[in-house]
């Protein structure tokens, strides 16, 4: 599941009200600053750590067991 466009746009405004507000700069410094402290847009943000969690997710012991008892359940049914 990710992040709505209208979430992600609110989340996107918030960075940039606060960059403006500790910073005081204009559009092109504000898209620097994001750049050089990795602030990327939020969007991708959240695509990285949706794809990290589904990673580890899939990765843990309990859930691969969990995923094979499904499975052999699965076909006892038909």
């Amino acid at each position: 599941m990710s992040l709505s466009s209208t979430n992600t746009r609110i989340l996107e405004n918030c960075t940039n009200r606060a960059l403006f507000i500790f910073c005081s700069c204009d559009k092109s410094s504000l898209e620097y600053i994001k750049i050089c402290t990795g602030l990327h847009n939020v969007k991708d943000l959240a695509g990285k750590k949706h794809c990290s969690f589904i990673d580890k997710f899939i990765s843990d012991v309990r859930f691969s067991n969990l995923l094979l008892v499904y499975g052999s359940n699965a076909l006892y049914r038909f």
